[in-house]
C-alpha cells in the first residue's frame, strides 16, 4: 500500500493496514539502507487514574485534595465548559486547591477579553478567588511575576530584559 505525506509532511495511515487509535504511540525511524521509514508500535502510557483506581490502600476521602490548573478551573466561565467537569467541580469543590500562578493565568485571560464578557468573567474570577480562600498555593510574588513575563513577553529587546528583570529579581523577604 502507498501512503503519502501531506503538505504538513503528516502520514495518515488507512485502518486497513494497521489497526490505530487517536492517541497511539509509534516509533518511526528511517532506515538509509533500506531506504524505508519504519513504525514499531509502542505500548501506550498507564492511565494515571487506573493506577490510582488500582491501589492496594485507598486513600482515606478526606485525605484526597485535587490541584487544580487554568484547564479545569475555567470551564464554569467557559461559553461552552465542559459540562461533566463543571459537575465534578461542583461535587469537589471543597477538596479543590489551585496556584497563584494559575489565578495570574485567569487574570490575564480576563484582561484579553473586552467590553460585558471581560466584566462578566472579572466577576466571575472575584467570585473564584474569594470562595476558594485559603486554597491558593504559591505567592502574590510569583504570580507577580507570572503576571510581569507574561504581559512582557515579545521578541522587542526592550521587553526581553523586562522579562529577564522580572525573573530574575529575588523576593522581598523570600519565596511565600
Amino acid at each position: 500500500m502507498i501512503v503519502t505525506l501531506d503538505s504538513k509532511r503528516r502520514l495518515t495511515v488507512p485502518a486497513g493496514l494497521a489497526p490505530a487509535s487517536p492517541g497511539d504511540y509509534v516509533d518511526a525511524r528511517f532506515d538509509a539502507e533500506e531506504d524505508a521509514v519504519m513504525f514499531r508500535r509502542l505500548p501506550g502510557k498507564e492511565s494515571w487514574l487506573a493506577v490510582l483506581k488500582a491501589c492496594p490502600v485507598s486513600p482515606a476521602p478526606e485525605a484526597l485534595n485535587w490541584l487544580l490548573d487554568t484547564d479545569v478551573i475555567c470551564q464554569p466561565a467557559k461559553r461552552h465548559g465542559d459540562v461533566r467537569v463543571i459537575a465534578w467541580l461542583e461535587a469537589e469543590q471543597d477538596r479543590c486547591y489551585t496556584s497563584a500562578v494559575v489565578i495570574a493565568e485567569l487574570a490575564y485571560w480576563v484582561r484579553t477579553n473586552d467590553g460585558r464578557q471581560r466584566q462578566v468573567l472579572q466577576a466571575w474570577l472575584t467570585r473564584l478567588v474569594e470562595a476558594i480562600q485559603g486554597r491558593i498555593t504559591g505567592s502574590t510574588y510569583q504570580s507577580h511575576t507570572y503576571g510581569r513575563i507574561r504581559n512582557g513577553c515579545s521578541t522587542r529587546p526592550a521587553n526581553i530584559c523586562r522579562l529577564r528583570t522580572a525573573t530574575s529579581r529575588p523576593p522581598p523577604g523570600g519565596m511565600g
